[in-house]
């Protein structure tokens, strides 16, 4: 008997979702985990992202940079969100680092809850 299967029957639910790269930090147990690439928390609420990851230089700057923008509309905040939304992330990551956590691992995952189910796993 000859079975023909057919592309995408049989395959796995998790197969189709799309992995995202995490880097895991680490600084007396406490687990940070920090998506890399783009983030649309930072670009849509900026200075409020910034300040709650306590990232104040940049929470203070992007405030000061969009009370300046007010005047000229809506696209000098575009920019301001863009800026924020591509670096944020890696801004991030050099607080981390400067307040003395490590790198733990650098982890594929669906979401940030099975990025840290992931890491418990391997240690």
């Amino acid at each position: 008997m000859i079975v023909i299967g057919c592309a995408g029957f049989g395959t796995s639910a998790i197969s189709n979702k799309i992995m995202k790269t995490y880097k895991v930090f680490e600084k007396n147990g406490v687990k940070i985990t920090v998506k890399q690439g783009w983030s649309w928390s930072a670009f849509f609420w900026t200075c409020i992202w910034a300040f709650t990851k306590k990232l104040t230089v940049a929470g203070i700057i992007g405030l000061v940079l969009t009370a300046i923008s007010i005047p000229f509309g809506g696209i000098p905040y575009l920019i301001i969100g863009a800026v924020f939304g591509a670096k944020g992330n890696n801004w991030r990551e050099a607080q981390l680092l400067k307040n003395g956590y490590t790198v733990l691992k650098t982890v594929q995952a669906e979401n940030q809850k099975q990025v840290m189910q992931v890491a418990q796993s391997a240690m």
